[in-house]
């Protein structure tokens, strides 16, 4: 695995079957490029004044953050994690997860 970071970029046109050392859950997915326009916030159920339904979206969108690795898979990552006792493999999230978590309680501290 190559120390030099590479982000993926949205813009980045990607083969489908490529894999990508920095994110290897990306090697899972089948990317499709799609444009898009701005979101429409007023829309958005994870928007708009304190609510009961903003945090719940936010919690449902949240929920199933925790994820379960092979050894294999953790390795191909270069990442470290703890065992899970039952079923085997290892805890990971996915780091977009993460950072939605970041903007969730980011946005019930300023609202």
């Amino acid at each position: 695995m190559s120390s030099e970071y590479k982000p993926f970029l949205l813009d980045e046109k990607r083969s489908e079957n490529e894999e990508s050392e920095n994110w290897p859950a990306i090697s899972d997915l089948k990317i499709q490029y799609v444009p898009v326009a701005p979101p429409d916030l007023p829309s958005s159920p994870y928007a708009g004044p304190p609510s009961d339904s903003v945090d719940q979206a936010w919690h449902n969108l949240l929920k199933d953050m925790n994820i379960r690795v092979t050894a294999e898979e953790l390795e191909k990552s270069n990442q470290k994690s703890i065992a899970l006792p039952e079923g085997g493999g290892y805890m990971a999230w996915i780091g977009a997860h993460h950072q939605l978590h970041c903007i969730a309680s980011l946005v019930s501290i300023m609202t």
